[in-house]
């Protein structure tokens, strides 16, 4: 039997948190939560994921360099709630919140 595909995400807000956590495992996906970048960073280290879910924040490219050293095909999708353009090009792809349940999916 395949394994599901693993998400972390990464926001420093528990309810946004959550409820995209609850999305997504209903939709079929395991997920993984972090509230703050150490843990994200352990998380990591310490699993398979698929797709990392980043709130922007200043420390997310960091972040994102620290997941691609840990697992290097590691797809990042940042969120964001800030209008305009976000100069990000170690993101593979940028939401701009509020995210449609769809493109979410």
């Amino acid at each position: 039997m395949r394994e599901k595909p693993a998400i972390l995400c990464f926001d420093y807000e528990p309810v946004i948190l959550k409820t995209v956590a609850l999305i997504l495992g209903v939709a079929g996906y395991d997920v993984l939560t972090a509230g703050d970048s150490e843990d994200a960073l352990l998380k990591l280290a310490g699993r398979r994921v698929d797709l990392v879910l980043l709130e922007a924040v200043p420390e997310a490219k960091l972040l994102a360099e620290r997941a691609r050293s840990v697992a290097p095909n590691v797809a990042m999708l940042l969120c964001t709630g800030k209008a305009g353009e976000i100069n990000a090009p170690w993101a593979d792809m940028i939401l701009y919140k509020p995210v449609p349940l769809p493109e979410l999916l």
